[in-house]
């Protein structure tokens, strides 16, 4: 929570004094190579720039209330599932697992999380007294109804679009001012 806020105000304050820390930061490169300091300064503009779009109050709005829904669905999801399997845990709990497997997953790991996020949700469940055994159960069956729908669909989409997997794979994923 206090990371959050943090964040926020740190965001904020990139928001709102834009220009005084580009003069900062160009005055703290002075010793390096005009042409890189420029190259340097601009890009940190730009990045900053990007923030301009939370200065529009409905714009905020909109992405307050989607981000509410996304985050409904995901308790929802959970709690669905909790009850589904009888798991003997309270409604919270659907919170408490999205915060701790959102937590967990952002960090490296296995493809598509595998095993990492079921051993998370064992975890959570563990707060609320949940058998490993059943947390694990949920745990499988939440990661299967989470990740499986957008698998497919992505699949479909490539098949009915005529891409081959040798075609995504053949394709560099970025590429960087050395490569262009």
């Amino acid at each position: 929570m206090v990371a959050a806020l943090l964040g926020t105000l740190l965001v904020l304050f990139l928001l709102f004094r834009r220009e005084w820390l580009l003069s900062i930061l160009s005055r703290m490169m002075s010793r390096v190579a005009p042409p890189l300091q420029a190259d340097i300064v601009n890009r940190v503009g730009l990045a900053f720039s990007s923030l301009a779009v939370l200065r529009n109050q409905r714009d905020n709005l909109r992405l307050a209330w989607w981000s509410a829904v996304v985050w409904g669905t995901a308790i929802l999801t959970n709690y669905l599932v909790l009850q589904a399997l009888h798991l003997p845990a309270p409604p919270v709990s659907a919170l408490f697992v999205l915060l701790v497997v959102q937590v967990g997953i952002s960090l490296p790991s296995a493809p598509a999380t595998i095993g990492v996020f079921e051993y998370l949700c064992v975890v959570a469940l563990a707060f609320f007294n949940v058998e490993a055994t059943e947390a694990l159960g949920f745990g499988i069956l939440l990661h299967i109804l989470v990740f499986a729908p957008p698998t497919l669909a992505g699949l479909l989409l490539f098949w009915s679009s005529g891409v081959t997997l040798s075609q995504v794979t053949a394709q560099p994923l970025h590429q960087g001012p050395s490569e262009k």
